[in-house]
């Protein structure tokens, strides 16, 4: 019993005494920093920031099941903070480790994220569970990796990067799986929308040129990321379909939203394209709201999660999405409900 209430609190341990840490270095630094700038100081505080007291956070959760990868978050925490109480002048170590080792740490991050990714893939197409598939293996890899909102901001830039650079080939689709968005219209809308940008991009960078390089070449840089977020959102709605399993409806809206529903919590399932006039009780697996048609509405018995960009959830008992061959679609999941 006890040791079931100590490992319970040993990672709020681990936490609590480096943000005291953290803090209590951040206070005495900037106390100290004010008549003492020497190199041998600044670059104490540099390594009490960057390595002690991530090695101190290390021994911490080793015994625990906190994930021992969870010292990178606390590493880079540190090198922000440095940056910040450090005087610009006196960042001479600092810089060594931003500029050698943290690319590394990155770069090691990247790797390790990749090679849990191929695992978890061959493991599932092992297993033959159909509606796993990249984004999912990479949402468990990072999950194994950091804390829930950093795993979430890494999952949702690497997939973006997936599906907008790599992922080319044709999707064959199984019986079991269902498109939403070759009749919807979403990929005209979403490709009109790229296209906006890129002459908005040009014609706002050539106005910016002409007051500041530096304003043009941030709205460049800006506007060329936002066109690249859209075509990996794009793309990413061709390769996730809706799939229906024995006993589960695994709802996919590209990597931007998605839900699991058990087929034994659906109370009804009809063709429904209506206005939505109470969006407050009913919900849209698309996050284009009104900007996309819905033709099938399920209510459930139970409340059901959505999950949305980079990992929001809301709660649901109520529906509304987009199928491309709707008539298949719901008798599919008709003939597995009253199986």
């Amino acid at each position: 019993m006890n040791q079931t209430i100590f490992s319970l609190k040993k990672p709020y341990l681990a936490i609590a005494t480096t943000l005291f840490l953290m803090f209590g270095l951040f206070v005495l630094a900037k106390k100290v920093l004010i008549s003492n700038t020497s190199s041998a100081l600044t670059s104490a505080i540099t390594l009490d920031f960057a390595l002690i007291i991530p090695i101190i956070y290390f021994l911490l959760i080793r015994k625990s099941n906190v994930p021992k990868t969870t010292t990178i978050p606390i590493f880079i925490i540190g090198i922000v903070i440095a940056s910040y109480v450090i005087p610009y002048q006196h960042q001479g170590l600092l810089n060594v480790i931003k500029t050698w080792i943290l690319p590394i740490v990155e770069f090691l991050v990247a790797t390790f994220v990749i090679i849990k990714v191929r695992k978890l893939i061959k493991v599932f197409k092992k297993t033959n569970q159909d509606s796993l598939d990249f984004f999912d293996a990479l949402k468990l890899s990072t999950k194994q990796l950091l804390p829930k909102f950093l795993a979430n901001l890494l999952t949702m830039e690497i997939a973006v990067f997936y599906y907008g650079l790599f992922k080319w080939n044709k999707t064959i689709l199984k019986p079991n799986q269902f498109t939403h968005h070759k009749t919807s219209g979403t990929p005209i809308l979403l490709g009109a929308l790229i296209l906006i940008i890129g002459v908005e991009m040009f014609t706002v960078h050539f106005l910016l040129a002409k007051w500041s390089w530096i304003a043009a070449l941030v709205s460049l840089i800006l506007s060329v990321y936002s066109a690249f977020q859209i075509l990996g959102f794009l793309k990413s709605l061709l390769y996730r379909p809706i799939t229906i399993t024995d006993d589960t409806l695994v709802l996919k809206y590209g990597i931007l939203a998605e839900s699991n529903i058990k087929l034994n919590t659906i109370e009804t399932i009809v063709y429904y394209s209506k206005e939505i006039e109470n969006q407050s009780e009913i919900k849209k697996l698309s996050p284009l709201g009104t900007l996309e048609p819905h033709n099938i509405l399920i209510k459930l018995k139970t409340a059901e999660l959505l999950i949305s960009l980079y990992g929001s959830e809301k709660e649901f008992k109520a529906i509304a999405l987009y199928i491309d061959n709707k008539v298949d679609f719901l008798d599919t999941i008709e003939n597995l409900i009253h199986k």
